[in-house]
């Protein structure tokens, strides 16, 4: 299921341009759209039954939004302590 989509990417990639062109109010929708989505990852870390062979292809995307995004640490280590601790055994 998480091999189809790219967490690594902004949910909104117009934000920046937003902010350089003065929208200040588009930015702020970005941004909140953005967080929006990602404090939805630790709902579909809840008993998953293809961690075993989504996550090696989930990782490289979390590793980077963890390390890169101060702002994403509390969903994303939320997400992988439920992964942690739900992981269905042989699933």
């Amino acid at each position: 299921m998480w091999a189809r989509y790219d967490l690594g990417s902004n949910a909104c990639s117009q934000r920046p341009y937003c902010k350089a062109a003065g929208r200040a109010f588009e930015a702020q929708r970005c941004g909140a759209a953005e967080a929006a989505l990602w404090s939805l990852l630790p709902a579909f870390c809840r008993w998953p039954e293809d961690a075993a062979e989504s996550f090696p292809t989930l990782a490289p995307a979390l590793g980077s939004a963890l390390s890169a995004r101060a702002d994403l640490r509390g969903p994303l280590t939320e997400a992988l302590r439920r992964l942690v601790q739900q992981v269905r055994p042989g699933g």
